[in-house]
C-alpha cells in the first residue's frame, strides 16, 4: 500500500513539474477583447473565464487542449503553442469568429436583450452597454443585483441589496461607479465584481462628477453659477496644477426669470414659515438647507433654475462641446484652444434632452420627442461632411426610457407587465 501511495505521489509530482502557466488573451476577428469567455482545458477538466479585457490565466501541460466558448461567437478548439514558452509561462492570443446572423437588426421596435428577465420578473433599474455585454442594476424579489448580461446569458451577478444602489455612472476616465442615495462605489470587473473604493455621495458630486473630459495634459471640469444660467468650463493642468477658464455660456434672459422666481420663493417662505431661519439671521444662504418645499420651489428648481444643456466629451484627441441652448458645436485641442465652431439646429421644446454619445463610434445623437415619439438624430454630419447621417424613430416604443447608445445601437428600458426590460434597436444610416 505504501508503495502504491509513493507511485501515485511521484506521478502527481511529475505532472506538476510539467505544468506551465498559460497567460491568454481572447479577441474577435476585429481585434476587440472578449470578456467572460469560458476557457476549458478539455483533457485536464479545468476551466476559467476571461476577464474584462479578454485575458485569462490557466495552468496547462503537454496534454492540454483548449475549448473557448462565448455565446456570441463560434465555439473553437485550440492547441497550445509551446514555442511561446518562456520562463515557465506561455503568452498566447486566441481569436473567435462571429456566429452567422448573430442578432436580428430591428430598426423601429427594438430587439430584446434578455428574454429570461421576463420569466423571473427581473426589473432593470439602470445599465451601461459595452461591446459584448451589458452591465445592469436589476431587482428581483426585493433584492438588488449588479449583473453582467449577454444576449441570453448572465455572466456575473452579485447581491448589492444592502448598498441600495440605483444608478450606474461612468466618469470621464472610464471608471464605473454604482451610486446610492448617500454613497458612491467604484467597481472593477474581471472574473468577479469588486468594489475598489467607497465615497460619500456629496463628495462624489462635488469632485468627480463635474469632471467631463480627461485629456492627455488636462482635466476639464464644469460648473454652474447665477441660478445655473452661467455655464463654465475650467481646465486643470495635470503636472503644474494650473487652472484656467476656457469656455463659458450665459443665458441672460434665463437668469432674469430664475432670479425673479427665486425672489418669489423666498417671499413665500417668509409668509408661510413660523420658525424663519432668514429672519432669525441663521440662514447659510443655501435654499436647500431651509427644507422648504412650497409650491414655488418646484417651479424654481426644475424650470427656472434648470441647468443649461451643454454637453462636453473627449473626442479622439480633441474635446467637443455641444451647446444645445444656443445651437453650436465647438472643438478644443489638447492645449485647450478652440480651433473649430459649427452651428447645428438642435431640437428645441419645453424640455431639452442631453446629447447621447456613442463612445465606440464617437457618434453624437440629438434626442427629442416630437409628438411623444423618441427620436435620435446624429450630429456628426455638421462637422464631418463624409459622415452619413443616422436617424432612429422609436415609433413602436414611444414609452422608451433611459435611452443610451453604443456601437450604432440604441438601448432603452421599456415597461412590460409592471417590469422594465432592456431592449435595443439598430440606428441605420440615411443613404441617398
Amino acid at each position: 500500500m505504501k508503495n502504491l501511495l509513493l507511485i501515485l505521489a511521484l506521478i502527481i509530482c511529475s505532472s506538476e513539474l510539467h505544468a506551465q502557466v498559460l497567460i491568454g488573451k481572447i479577441y474577435n476577428e476585429n481585434g476587440i477583447p472578449l470578456a467572460y469567455s469560458t476557457v476549458v482545458d478539455i483533457q485536464n477538466q479545468k476551466q476559467t473565464k476571461s476577464s474584462f479585457d479578454g485575458s485569462f490565466g490557466l495552468r496547462v501541460n503537454e496534454m492540454s487542449k483548449l475549448k473557448i466558448i462565448h455565446p456570441n461567437y463560434k465555439v473553437e478548439k485550440f492547441d497550445i503553442d509551446w514555442t511561446l514558452l518562456k520562463d515557465d509561462t506561455i503568452r498566447q492570443t486566441f481569436n473567435l469568429k462571429t456566429k452567422i446572423q448573430l442578432v436580428e437588426e430591428v430598426v423601429a421596435s427594438g430587439k430584446k436583450i434578455q428574454d429570461v428577465a421576463d420569466i423571473y420578473n427581473h426589473n432593470i433599474v439602470d445599465y451601461i452597454p459595452f461591446d459584448h455585454f451589458t452591465l445592469c442594476i436589476k431587482t428581483f424579489k426585493k433584492k438588488r443585483f449588479l449583473s453582467v448580461e449577454g444576449m441570453d446569458t448572465t455572466y456575473l451577478e452579485k447581491d448589492f441589496s444592502d448598498q441600495k444602489i440605483d444608478k450606474l455612472f461612468r466618469d470621464c476616465m472610464g471608471n464605473i461607479h454604482m451610486l446610492s442615495e448617500d454613497s458612491a462605489f467604484q467597481i472593477y470587473l474581471n472574473s468577479e465584481i469588486h468594489i475598489v473604493s467607497k465615497s460619500n455621495i456629496n463628495e462624489f458630486k462635488r469632485i468627480l462628477e463635474p469632471c467631463v473630459a480627461d485629456m492627455d495634459e488636462h482635466l476639464v471640469f464644469k460648473s454652474s453659477m447665477y441660478h445655473n444660467k452661467l455655464f463654465l468650463l475650467n481646465s486643470l493642468q495635470k503636472v503644474s496644477g494650473e487652472k484656467k477658464a476656457i469656455f463659458y455660456e450665459f443665458d441672460t434672459l434665463g437668469f432674469y426669470w430664475a432670479r425673479k422666481a427665486y425672489g418669489q420663493m423666498l417671499a413665500e417662505y417668509h409668509r408661510r414659515t413660523f420658525v424663519n431661519q432668514i429672519a432669525l439671521g441663521v440662514w447659510d444662504g443655501d435654499f436647500e438647507s431651509l427644507n422648504y418645499m412650497g409650491g414655488s420651489y418646484i417651479w424654481y428648481k426644475y424650470v427656472r433654475a434648470d441647468e443649461l444643456e451643454i454637453q462636453t466629451f473627449k473626442d479622439s484627441s480633441s474635446m467637443i462641446i455641444l451647446d444645445q441652448e444656443f445651437g453650436n458645436i465647438y472643438f478644443f485641442n489638447e492645449q485647450m484652444q478652440r480651433f473649430a465652431h459649427y452651428p447645428f439646429p438642435f431640437a428645441q421644446g419645453s424640455t431639452i434632452y442631453p446629447v447621447l454619445q456613442d463612445r465606440k463610434t464617437l457618434t453624437y445623437y440629438d434626442l427629442s420627442y416630437p409628438k411623444g415619439t423618441p427620436t435620435l438624430v446624429s450630429v456628426n454630419q455638421a462637422f464631418n461632411k463624409q459622415f452619413n447621417p443616422r436617424t432612429l424613430i422609436l415609433s413602436d416604443a414611444s414609452r422608451a426610457e433611459n435611452i443610451k447608445v453604443h456601437d450604432n445601437w440604441a438601448y432603452f428600458l421599456l415597461e412590460e407587465n409592471g417590469f422594465f426590460g432592456l431592449h435595443r434597436a439598430y440606428i441605420p444610416e440615411l443613404v441617398d
